[in-house]
């Protein structure tokens, strides 16, 4: 099974309510490794409504709670799939000799 690592690369903000700077969209790209194999997806990510109960300020923000919010969102589910069914593949192949062929 893969190992699977969100690296934020941007945040778009916007005002909400009494709010400012709230993210409403990242970019991020997800690192799906294993068996010394890793596949890099790129991907976006709308983050909704500010959730009141518990907004974070944009300059208490660290990578990591971007991250969590966005392996929160079922979109990610997709992009692992994708990503494990690419490194099978992938790790499948690192296990195959290529041959001349016998009429060259």
């Amino acid at each position: 099974m893969a190992t699977f690592t969100i690296t934020v690369q941007a945040l778009f903000t916007a005002d909400q309510d009494s709010f400012t700077n709230v993210v409403k969209h990242a970019d991020f790209t997800l690192t799906a490794t294993e068996s010394g194999q890793s596949i890099v997806y790129p991907s976006s990510a709308d983050m909704g409504n500010v959730d009141v109960d518990n907004f974070i300020p944009f300059n208490d923000l660290t990578e990591t709670d971007v991250a969590n919010w966005i392996n929160a969102l079922l979109l990610t589910d997709n992009i692992k799939t994708q990503a494990q069914t690419a490194l099978d593949h992938m790790v499948w192949e690192s296990g195959l000799t290529p041959q001349p062929l016998p009429w060259a």
